[in-house]
C-alpha cells in the first residue's frame, strides 16, 4: 500500500501543529497589553504624583463568559477628577468589585498620575504594574508552549523526512496498536507498534485507530541506518 508523499511543512503543522501556533498567537498578542500596562506603570511608578480627585460616576456592564460564554460577568467601572498642573482632569478606569464597593459618587479618593503625562493615571494604586505582570506571565507562558511545542514539532518532521527519504527501506510486522492518554478533535488517538525485519521496534505518530493496519498485517517502514534516529512508518511519512 501506498501513501501520499508528505512534505515538512505538513508533517510540523498538523492539527497538534496548529494548536501549537495557537498558543504562540495568543502569546504574542497578550504581549501587547502586558507591554503597554508595563510602560504605563513604570510611569507612573517612577514618575507618579500622588493627588486627590473625586468620583464623578459609577456604573455596570455585563459581558458574556465563562465556558462557551454561557456566564455573565459584571465591569466595574469609575470615572473620576483630579487636579494636575492646575487643570481638572477627568478619566475612567475599570476595578474591581472590592474596590467599587466602597464608593459612592462625589466620594474623596487618592489619585496617581505620572507627572510627564498627566493622562495617564490610577485610581487603585499599584494595580496597573500587576497587570502588567499577570499578563506578561501568561504572555511568557503560551508563548513559551507554543514555541517550544512547535520547534518540537518542526524538528521531529526534519527528522521523519530525512529518515524516509534517506534511510533503509524495510518490512515490518504490526505486533499492536496502543491506546493513548491523547484525543483531537474528541478523537481518541492510538499508536502503531511494529517489529521489523531486522528486529528493530518502532511506534507511530498519534493516529485514529481506524486508520491503522490491523495486528499481523505486513507494513513498510524506514530505518536510519546509523541507527541514531527513530524508524518511520510509511503511513506517518508517506510512501518515498
Amino acid at each position: 500500500m501506498s501513501y501520499p508523499k508528505r512534505s515538512w511543512f505538513s508533517l510540523s503543522f498538523g492539527v497538534v501543529g496548529w494548536i501549537f501556533t495557537g498558543f504562540l498567537v495568543v502569546g504574542l498578542i497578550l504581549a501587547v497589553p502586558a507591554y503597554l500596562n508595563l510602560r504605563k506603570g513604570w510611569n507612573l511608578a517612577a514618575h507618579g504624583v500622588a493627588v486627590t480627585g473625586h468620583v464623578t460616576t459609577l456604573a455596570t456592564s455585563t459581558h458574556s463568559c465563562g465556558k462557551d460564554d454561557m456566564d455573565s460577568c459584571t465591569d466595574y467601572n469609575v470615572g473620576y477628577a483630579f487636579e494636575a498642573d492646575g487643570v481638572m482632569r477627568n478619566a475612567k478606569a475599570s476595578v474591581a468589585e472590592s474596590f467599587y464597593s466602597q464608593l459612592n459618587e462625589g466620594a474623596v479618593l487618592p489619585v496617581r498620575y505620572a507627572a510627564e503625562d498627566p493622562a495617564v493615571s490610577e485610581i487603585e494604586i499599584g494595580t496597573t504594574m500587576i497587570a502588567a505582570v499577570v499578563l506578561g506571565l501568561l504572555a511568557l507562558v503560551f508563548a513559551g508552549l507554543g514555541g517550544i511545542g512547535l520547534a518540537f514539532r518542526m524538528r521531529k518532521a526534519g527528522r521523519i523526512v530525512r529518515v524516509r527519504d534517506d534511510g533503509t527501506m524495510r518490512t515490518a510486522l504490526v505486533t499492536g496498536q496502543e491506546r493513548t492518554n491523547v484525543r483531537i478533535n474528541d478523537r481518541q488517538q492510538f499508536v502503531l507498534v511494529w517489529k521489523d525485519s531486522a528486529g528493530a521496534e518502532g511506534r507511530s505518530r498519534y493516529r485514529r485507530q481506524e486508520d491503522l493496519p490491523p495486528v499481523g498485517e505486513a507494513i513498510t517502514v524506514y530505518a536510519d541506518p546509523d541507527g541514531l534516529l527513530p524508524p518511520v512508518w510509511e503511513g506517518d511519512s508517506g510512501t518515498r
